[in-house]
């Protein structure tokens, strides 16, 4: 797709808008607009007007202005269903701008599958307040009381004479609204919703499955130059000289960049650019200060600041203490341990990370894949010292990555590749770049201890896990707190000394608490360090937010733990958990899931049969009152010869509140369980010590399509009584702890470390594990 350099206002905007859903526009296209962005204000428009929200075109059409970030997941069809649920707008007439700081609001950050949960409501709010002006303006151009109206159909009607209305585009078509968001125009209540709990179908899917649509990895812009970045041979590394002859003889090389340790080649064309990063040479400081990765958890134990006091002094905090923990194990009439081992991940998005960037002397025009919008525009105006509104950012749907890939650190190379030249730069990264430099989920290490009476119920518990965590993106923690660029690698190698954001980030601490009410002496204890980075942290392996953070490791731990607890009492694993009391709402979901599964009740560990394939089933559980509650049920097939472990039938119940769009909540769900499968059974960072080493499909394998579930069944237990929660992480995060304990039940054999790999399953039938 071309891009155009018009810079129109945002009534322009309006009227250059198509009759389609778009996810990227004409106006998209545009480079930096001084008259757009101060319009828009330092932090976009402002979210107390309508307009900043909404607009109805002359043809009819409502479109939505998002600060949201579709990242695949099809939430953007959500927003839109609420927007045209509230406006009494046929869902086949509305339309969609994606961030761009120029004319969208600033909605944070879209991540922790919060974009309807927590987004959706000012944009309920500001469409009933568009509804009620749009009453008002019908009322007096019909010369009636505004309560003798009623909308529909994108139109205003006399309730008692049908004859008679006026149709949104005649009121406000192609102008603004000019009102305020006071909030007292009144949302639909649930039993009236037409649009919002159907499962419409995704406006972009067709798009997709047709192949055009436009990602970030297909934009051009007018006069772009193509780069590739040449990246340190291990992490602690340092640029001592480059020989600029060794890419003489390349065709259409414009320039070799070095800043600092960032070093990037220009040319005219991408194949050129690649040619040349793989001709230049570098040399390099050599560097070998990683773990040996066989230690890798004893090492992150036996980090100094995790050797202080317990747990008074350690960093990160004591999540909660109930009773007396040391008592309750003293005096129980059995008690077990266990430590608990998580691998760091790849997000492995299936394409690497690209940005735009183009760099002049009256502002700054970014295209990227960015999760914070704000936060990256403003993370770059610092980087480049420079004002936000001289920074405008766009963003266009990149690979999916659920978390922090490389997408924001792709932008400062582009950024200083595109200030050294003059020209739109577009930085394209290869796998080895993706893998070797994105930020990654962060590897865990957890202990427990926990205590059954003489009834077999649990008299103590006590849970510790240790790490890393903290935001690698620039992410502000607020609106209005500004994004880092210290808190990217790339800025980094670029010589940006200034810190980022160091004080970790709590929210990895999700989950770990587990659900259960009925636990007299509890203790549970997150201890962590902040953000660490390839290039600074006392590990030097970069860690930072992927799908679920730390809720997928803490689950594992917890529901792993009560697992253990539940054999250790003879007891079945779901009776043992209705014991304890889960709260009302994942007790619902608990027996949902049993249900549709046909659960057996028998104590795990003891499934029936012999021969090579071993079969069993786990289950896992997690949720709050506010938050999803999620049951899910695996089933297994262990081989004792190969130790191949393969999930037959998946089952999750899921309530999440409110339910928008079933049929992508669905999907969601299913996506969710099939990616964290792949992770439960084969995926794991590798590296020497000096880098990162699995940088490729093969020394990092995912699940293939003859490996995932033949059934995965799903009951929503839907609750318009309660707002929309979320939805793509919980069932996903589910996953580890409910295979872990299929495969204990199929084979009798704990096996505490992640992944489950067939060497691992085979070391535990073997005893060695």
């Amino acid at each position: 797709m071309e891009m155009t350099r018009s810079a129109p206002d945002r009534r322009e905007f309006i009227r250059q808008l198509g009759g389609l859903v778009v996810g990227f526009t004409l106006a998209n296209a545009a480079r930096h607009s001084p008259a757009a962005a101060a319009e828009a204000g330092d932090y976009g428009p402002p979210t107390d007007q309508v307009d900043s929200w909404i607009a109805i075109s002359e043809d009819g059409h409502a479109t939505l202005y998002s600060g949201c970030c579709e990242l695949g997941t099809g939430s953007s069809t959500g927003l839109l269903q609420v927007m045209a649920e509230e406006l009494d707008m046929p869902f086949a007439r509305v339309r969609l701008v994606l961030p761009d700081t120029d004319h969208t609001p600033d909605q944070f950050v879209s991540s922790g599958s919060r974009t309807i949960s927590a987004h959706s409501r000012p944009i309920r709010i500001a469409a009933a307040e568009a509804r009620a002006v749009l009453i008002d303006l019908a009322a007096q151009k019909l010369g009636v009381p505004a309560e003798r109206l009623m909308t529909g159909d994108g139109a205003v009607t006399l309730r008692d004479s049908k004859q008679r209305s006026v149709t949104y585009a005649e009121l406000v078509g192609g102008r603004h609204f000019e009102a305020k968001i006071t909030g007292r125009a009144k949302p639909k209540r649930p039993d009236e919703y037409k649009i919002v709990g159907q499962s419409l179908p995704r406006w972009d899917v067709p798009e997709k499955v047709f192949a055009s649509f436009t990602y970030m990895q297909d934009i051009k812009v007018d006069g772009m130059l193509h780069a590739r970045v040449i990246r340190p041979p291990a992490h602690g590394a340092s640029v001592v000289a480059i020989d600029e002859s060794s890419v003489a003889h390349v065709p259409g090389l414009v320039k070799v960049v070095r800043v600092q340790d960032l070093v990037g080649v220009v040319c005219r064309r991408e194949e050129q650019a690649i040619a040349a990063a793989q001709a230049l040479r570098v040399q390099w400081t050599s560097w070998a200060g990683l773990p040996d990765q066989k230690n890798l958890h004893a090492t992150i134990r036996n980090l100094p600041e995790f050797r202080q006091g317990y747990p008074k002094d350690a960093p990160g905090g004591l999540l909660v203490h109930r009773g007396d923990v040391e008592s309750g194990l003293s005096e129980s009439a059995k008690t077990i341990s266990a430590t608990y081992m998580t691998p760091y991940h790849h997000h492995g998005s299936i394409g690497p990370s690209c940005a735009i960037a183009d760099v002049r002397d009256d502002g700054v025009t970014v295209w990227c894949g960015t999760q914070t919008p704000y936060g990256t525009r403003e993370a770059v105006a610092k980087f480049l010292g420079l004002a936000n509104q001289k920074v405008r950012l766009i963003y266009a749907e990149a690979s999916g990555c659920y978390g922090q890939n490389g997408a924001d650190d792709v932008i400062v190379d582009a950024v200083v590749l595109s200030r050294a030249v003059g020209r739109p730069v577009r930085v394209q990264w290869s796998r080895a770049d993706e893998n070797g430099w994105e930020a990654y989920k962060a590897a865990r290490i957890s202990e427990c201890r926990g205590g059954l009476d003489s009834n077999g119920k649990i008299a103590a518990w006590d849970a510790r896990t240790f790490g890393f965590s903290g935001y690698s993106r620039p992410e502000y923690h607020e609106p209005k707190h500004g994004g880092e660029p210290g808190s990217l690698v790339t800025a980094q190698l670029a010589g940006w000394t200034k810190p980022g954001l160091e004080e970790g980030f709590s929210g990895a601490a999700g989950n770990f608490d587990p659900v259960y009410q009925d636990l007299p002496n509890k203790r549970v204890v997150f201890t962590y360090l902040g953000p660490a980075s390839h290039r600074q942290g006392p590990l030097r392996i970069r860690v930072g937010s992927m799908r679920g953070v730390g809720s997928p490791d803490n689950i594992f731990v917890a529901e792993c733990f009560m697992d253990e607890l539940a054999a250790a009492a003879g007891e079945d694993p779901i009776a043992f958990r209705l014991e304890h009391s889960p709260r009302p709402r994942g007790l619902a979901v608990l027996k949902a899931a049993a249900e549709t599964a046909k659960w057996q009740s028998r104590a795990s560990g003891t499934a029936p049969g012999s021969g090579d394939i071993a079969y069993g089933r786990g289950v896992a559980m997690l949720g709050s009152d506010t938050d999803t509650n999620v049951a899910g049920i695996y089933e297994v097939a262990v081989n004792r010869r190969s130790g191949v472990v393969r999930v037959q039938r998946v089952t999750i119940a899921q309530d999440c509140g409110l339910v928008v769009n079933p049929g992508a909540v669905r999907n969601q769900i299913e996506g969710g369980v099939i990616q964290s499968i792949s992770r439960a059974l084969k995926e794991e960072v590798k590296f020497d010590r000096s880098r990162v080493t699995s940088l490729d499909w093969s020394s990092y394998p995912i699940i293939t399509f003859s490996e995932i579930p033949d059934e995965i069944d799903i009951v929503l237990l839907d609750r318009p009584d309660l707002p929309p929660m979320r939805v793509g992480e919980p069932a996903s995060e589910s996953v580890w702890p409910g295979v872990a304990n299929a495969v204990f039940d199929a084979i009798g054999v704990r096996i505490r470390q992640l992944p489950l790999t067939p060497e691992r399953v085979l070391a535990a039938l073997s005893g060695k594990a």
